[in-house]
C-alpha cells in the first residue's frame, strides 16, 4: 500500500478559484497579438513602467548592448 498523503486535497472552492485563475490567464495571453514584444506578454497590469525586477535586468543589459568602450 502507498503511504498516506502528506497534503490534504483541495477544497471545491480552491479548485474553482485555481480554475478561474487559469482561464483568466489563458484569455489574457490569447488577447496578445502575435509578434508582440515579449515584455508585453509579461505585463498584466497595463503599466508602462518597468517592474523593479525588469529594471535591474535592463540596467545590467543596457551597457553591454551599447557597444561603447568602457571607461
Amino acid at each position: 500500500m502507498p503511504a498516506a498523503r502528506l497534503d490534504t486535497p483541495l477544497t471545491p472552492d480552491q479548485v474553482k478559484r485555481a480554475t478561474d485563475d487559469l482561464i483568466s490567464e489563458r484569455d489574457h495571453l490569447q488577447s496578445i497579438p502575435p509578434g508582440a514584444p515579449p515584455n508585453l506578454a509579461a505585463d498584466t497590469t497595463g503599466s508602462t513602467t518597468p517592474t523593479p525586477q525588469n529594471a535591474s535586468l535592463q540596467t545590467a543589459v543596457t551597457p553591454a548592448r551599447s557597444g561603447a568602450p568602457k571607461q
